[in-house]
């Protein structure tokens, strides 16, 4: 069969664009001597990445880099919209994979589309996520289309999957599971490298001989940070040496550096001028030696479609503690501890125990180790192709 994806979002630096960089990565590698993979990029993305061979890719000038356009507070030209969609239909395919809604655009003909819905936040709270009405008419109107024309659906987690046919009013027989998974990046067959690991923390301003309490991810008010410093300020406050919280997360820019401002006055106000930094967006390769010299990786959302920082952060062997929430637990398994996002007392109990307990950090260590195992974008592409067999015209 012939599988037409958009990678338009592959330079997104949140976890949509990692998990179209990772899954169609892996999706060409087993596929290419098999199908025939058609990219669609548009030319500012096509000028910046780095594809997988195997596949052949069409590019369309949209004038604008995607991943910009894609934002919940953007929006794609009719023209580029209309382009996109020729584009896509042209090259024949028996299916089209779009990796997330917001990349989503209309295909002419009846060509079976498959999309990837990794939450139903922007259904069930779309005030945190859209604050004028254009942008609010923009994001129901695309939905509308796309639940039109979809003709299934993969979603990150179990309870993702029940929470999108809840929203869009599907069938679960047409929702299918796909987990996210570490890049090979992270894992504990890496060697490691104290030199690279202090040059890593030397370029990010942060101490040494100090544990470090990590969280990776975006800047979101529903990602609970203003919980985490509170409860942080609980833990051993006289002891400068007791803990450094980093705050690893793109924030330069838009509503991210709205709330990276509120966190920065939290933060003052409590008194952490010194012991909480917020480092802005981290290349892999800097991030992969900030799991190896943190000592636990602490992640409190509100809600998460999967949480693909915890399955990182356990490849590296590093203890996780999450919040009781959404997929997390199921996530984390016996390999992580958990917390009521909710209460900062229950949250700094919780960091607490990996703080002080060596047996326990290095127990739950361990076990992340195994149980990270368990996912792998091989596995996931794998069934990523068996619910596009199903669907496409020629199977």
């Amino acid at each position: 069969m012939r599988i037409a994806i958009d990678v338009t979002g592959w330079q997104d630096t949140r976890g949509f664009g990692r998990f179209t960089r990772e899954l169609v990565s892996q999706l060409v590698l087993d596929n290419a001597a098999i199908h025939d993979v058609v990219l669609i990029a548009d030319r500012a993305t096509a000028s910046q990445a780095t594809f997988p061979t195997g596949a052949r890719v069409v590019v369309v000038n949209t004038g604008v880099l995607s991943a910009r356009a894609n934002a919940a507070e953007s929006s794609r030209s009719p023209i580029a919209l209309l382009a996109l969609g020729w584009h896509a239909a042209r090259c024949r395919p028996d299916v089209v994979f779009f990796p997330t809604p917001s990349t989503y655009y209309p295909v002419l003909g009846r060509v079976p589309i498959v999309v990837g819905v990794h939450d139903v936040m922007t259904e069930e709270h779309p005030e945190r996520f859209f604050f004028t009405p254009r942008a609010r008419f923009y994001w129901r109107a695309k939905m509308w289309l796309m639940r039109k024309q979809a003709m299934a659906l993969v979603a990150p987690s179990e309870d993702a999957r029940q929470r999108v046919a809840a929203a869009f009013s599907w069938s679960l027989a047409h929702i299918t599971c796909i987990h996210e998974a570490p890049a090979a990046i992270f894992g504990s067959g890496l060697a490691r490298s104290d030199i690279a690991i202090d040059a890593t923390l030397a370029q990010i301003a942060l101490p040494r001989g100090v544990p470090l309490v990590l969280y990776v991810g975006a800047l979101d008010p529903h990602k609970n940070l203003s919980n985490l410093i509170r409860a942080m300020a609980m833990i051993h406050p006289a002891r400068t040496d007791a803990w450094h919280l980093v705050i690893v997360g793109a924030y330069h820019t838009g509503r991210a550096a709205e709330h990276a401002q509120h966190l920065l006055a939290l933060r003052d106000a409590l008194g952490l001028q010194t012991r909480v930094t917020l480092t802005g967006f981290v290349s892999d390769e800097h991030l992969v030696h900030l799991y190896q010299a943190a000592h636990m990786l602490v992640l409190p959302s509100l809600d998460e479609g999967f949480g693909l920082p915890v399955v990182e952060a356990m490849a590296c062997g590093l203890p996780v503690a999450v919040s009781a929430r959404g997929p997390l637990p199921a996530l984390a398994g016996n390999a992580g501890l958990t917390f009521d996002p909710d209460d900062p007392a229950s949250i700094a109990q919780t960091i607490a125990v990996l703080l002080d307990d060596p047996d326990s950090k290095r127990s739950y260590g361990e076990r992340g180790i195994e149980r990270a195992r368990e996912f792998t974008w091989q596995r996931t592409a794998a069934r990523l192709t068996d619910v596009l067999r199903s669907v496409a015209r020629v199977a």
